[in-house]
């Protein structure tokens, strides 16, 4: 059998926009390689959940345009009902400063996928 394409089978949740509840990574990659022929859309109620879950547990935002974003602190991300203004910050600034935002449409939510708790340093977007 071939390896799936998507995140690793680590174990650890896995939040998924068409569901909107945790998932481990098996069952998501799964689930992500059948929603991948269909469209498939973020709503504000599980992004905001995720932000507001507390402890708050870093995640990455991943996008339909392939670019993902490293969400360390939950007070960088705003949310409106179709869209999240998301303060990218600086890398030489303190953590909650921002260096310039994105605002992401959230029907290009693909996924959100929680960070190891020992994570490198750094924030932003990667394309």
């Amino acid at each position: 059998m071939a390896a799936a394409a998507g995140p690793v089978a680590t174990g650890r949740p896995a939040f998924h926009a068409a569901a909107g509840v945790p998932l481990t990574f098996p069952a998501a990659a799964l689930f992500a390689a059948k929603v991948s022929r269909k469209v498939s859309t973020m709503t504000a109620d599980p992004l905001l959940q995720v932000l507001r879950h507390k402890p708050f547990r870093p995640f990455r935002l991943y996008v339909s345009d392939g670019s993902t974003y490293v969400i360390r602190h939950a007070d960088l991300v705003w949310v409106a009902p179709d869209y999240a203004i998301i303060g990218v910050p600086s890398a030489s600034a303190a953590p909650a400063q921002i260096e310039r935002h994105e605002i992401v449409d959230l029907f290009h939510v693909t996924r959100l996928e929680p960070l190891e708790t020992a994570a490198a340093p750094g924030d932003g977007q990667t394309a």
